[in-house]
């Protein structure tokens, strides 16, 4: 018989303590995890292969700007952004970056009934995190003349705004987190060992000591509250995806979680409504 999904308020606690009891960090990971005191969570997967809806294809048709041809051969788009990762270019904050906004914008929301904290921010792309500890050290009036006339000064004025009064933590971003179908392990001039994939349990052994959790695509958010065993009333989802997204990427568990009530989700969800609704008519 097919397996129950149970609850996640059922399973947190007896989740986090078969982790801890089975896994301890090696003393690498140990190192590498900076001291902090109380702060909350969130993750963005913006090289998810399914991040690119219809519509962002539609908008950005010119997306080839991001690939990057490494590991002697072309990718598909996808592929390229998942595993090679992106060139942060204007093109890549127009897409990135208000995703990004949108998940801080949730942890605020999440915030709303306890004392604000520093917000730890982990993602696949580490110009992202970069990108956005900058904007938030960064004054809403510090104005680049010169740099006026760039597609992403808007952007970075938004971005700036948006995360007024808001403090974004992140790891030493200068080590990179290696994905497994990295071209650079096949490659045989360079030479990869278990150590390089040390900043992707840091990152999640940092995001699992948080008081608060909100994530979006992937389940890599979700696995770091599971094992902090960090409270379902402050955990949450900061984007909608659709149940094709949640199929295709088993994230169904992870779905369970409640969706942030920000208007962005809002405006999807009624999408979302029109769409099935001209669906259902189509067949009737």
């Amino acid at each position: 018989p097919k397996a129950r999904v149970l609850p996640y308020s059922t399973t947190t606690t007896m989740f986090s303590h078969a982790w801890h009891y089975v896994f301890r960090p090696s003393q690498l990971v140990q190192d590498m995890i900076p001291p902090m005191k109380a702060y909350s969570a969130v993750h963005i997967r913006v090289r998810h292969p399914s991040f690119f809806t219809t519509s962002s294809k539609k908008e950005f048709g010119h997306l080839k700007g991001l690939e990057r041809k490494e590991g002697g051969g072309h990718h598909k788009l996808s592929k390229a952004m998942d595993v090679i990762g992106v060139v942060f270019n204007d093109v890549a904050k127009a897409l990135f970056v208000p995703p990004a906004i949108q998940a801080v914008q949730c942890m605020k929301h999440l915030q709303q009934k306890q004392q604000k904290q520093p917000i730890f921010f982990f993602s696949d792309s580490q110009e992202l995190i970069d990108y956005m500890v900058q904007m938030s050290n960064s004054s809403t009036t510090e104005n680049n003349i010169a740099n006026r006339s760039s597609s992403s000064f808007l952007i970075d004025q938004t971005t700036r705004d948006a995360l007024q009064n808001t403090t974004i933590l992140s790891r030493d971003t200068s080590l990179p987190s290696m994905h497994l179908d990295s071209p650079l392990i096949y490659n045989e001039n360079v030479s990869v060992t278990i150590r390089d994939y040390a900043t992707i349990f840091v990152d999640l052994y940092i995001a699992s000591r948080a008081d608060c959790m909100s994530y979006g695509l992937g389940r890599f958010g979700y696995l770091a509250a599971r094992i902090g065993n960090i409270s379902p009333t402050c955990t949450s989802r900061h984007t909608l995806y659709g149940m094709d997204t949640i199929k295709q990427w088993n994230m169904y568990e992870a779905s369970l979680i409640p969706l942030c009530p920000i208007p962005a989700n809002e405006k999807r969800r009624e999408k979302q409504k029109r769409m099935r609704k001209k669906k259902k008519e189509r067949y009737l």
